[in-house]
Order: C-alpha cells, then structure tokens, then sequence
C-alpha cells in the first residue's frame, strides 16, 4: 500500500501524480534507499520517446485516469487520448504543459471525444 505522505513527497520533488501514486515507483523507492528518479519500468507516459498513457501504471488512479489530472491529480478538464495508446486526464491547469509535452511532429491526441488535434 502506498502511503500518503511518501506520495506527497514525490510529488514536492517533482513527480507527477500518477508516478507518486504507483506502486511500481514505491518498490523502485524502497530498493534504492529512498533516491530514486524513476520506477524502473517503461511505462511510457504521455512525454517518453513513444507517447502512452501509463500502460504499466498500478495503484489507486488506475480506474480513474481519465477523470484525474494525471499531474496533480485534482479533477481533468478534459481526458486526452495520447495517439491511440490509452486516454489521461489533464486538469485546465496542466493542459497547456500536457500540449508542450506532446509538440513534436507527427504526434496526434484525440481531446475528448471526436476532435483530433496535431500539436
């Protein structure tokens, strides 16, 4: 289970909220006396060489990660399919950093629902 506080925590450092909320960074956290920079899985976020949305992720935001800003966690503003490979949710907030994440050429999301945008 993961602790809160320990979520938190890696969240100040600078996670977002679906790495701090994922049980795979935890045991990732435990193994390298509490220094770590990533889980050790591939888990291909919205940002990584190959676009995804957390295919890897476990923990509590599983059901709900189109529905929760997958950076901080609060309520998504809208729910963005990354290129066909799983849909996240991204706050008003984070949406403006989520397009910067995903400016590069060829890289296509679907925003909400029918309407296709190239950023």
């Amino acid at each position: 289970m993961i602790e809160s506080i320990k979520a938190k925590k890696a969240m100040e450092s600078g996670f977002s909220a679906v790495c701090a909320w994922c049980e795979h960074y935890h045991i990732q956290l435990g193994q390298s006396d509490g220094k770590t920079f990533n889980c050790g899985k591939e888990c291909n976020g919205p940002g990584g060489d190959r676009p995804m949305a957390f295919p890897q992720y476990k923990g509590p935001m599983q059901s709900a990660l189109a529905s929760m800003c997958f950076i901080c966690g609060g309520e998504a503003g809208a729910a963005v399919d990354i290129h066909g490979h799983g849909v996240l949710g991204v706050c008003e907030e984070h949406i403006g950093y989520l397009k910067d994440m995903l400016s590069r050429p060829g890289i296509k999301v679907n925003v909400k629902e029918e309407q296709v945008v190239t950023f």
